[in-house]
């Protein structure tokens, strides 16, 4: 009967070890990029990096929706945007901070060229893997 329980607790922490080494694995993944970029572009998927990194396959995206850009601050500005999946749904909002300025300038002037030109890279980046990118605005 011992030896059951000790194999069993072997196997439990066995267990255990591979499933945190994965967790480790897989979250260090994210500490080599930039910590401005907010979309990273790889073959087959496309990673949001906004709080939590959210990966989706290329083939299940219809369109990334950019939306509200505000908070004009840290060298850059904070926005949100919106996944929409091929089979209809859309994924939650992502907020995201987006650096322009490496100075970290944080003067409060209106810098909307500057976001604009920010967010239309983004879309290119996009739209260069076939992925339909736009923003709020352009809908209306």
């Amino acid at each position: 009967m011992r030896t059951i329980f000790f194999v069993l607790n072997i196997v439990l922490l066995c267990f255990c070890a591979l499933t945190l080494s994965w967790l480790f694995k897989n979250s260090s993944k994210y500490r080599d990029y930039d910590k401005h970029e907010v979309i990273i572009l790889e073959e087959d998927s496309f990673i949001v990096l906004a709080g939590i990194p959210q990966t989706f396959k290329i083939d299940e995206v219809e369109a990334v929706e950019f939306r509200s850009c505000y908070s004009i601050r840290a060298g850059g500005f904070y926005g949100t945007l919106r996944v929409h999946l091929t089979n209809g749904k859309s994924s939650r909002l992502y907020q995201f901070h987006r650096t322009i300025y490496e100075d970290n300038n944080r003067v409060p002037l209106d810098r909307g060229d500057d976001i604009n030109q920010a967010i239309n890279a983004l879309i290119a980046k996009l739209e260069a893997h076939h992925i339909h990118a736009y923003k709020e605005s352009d809908t209306e």
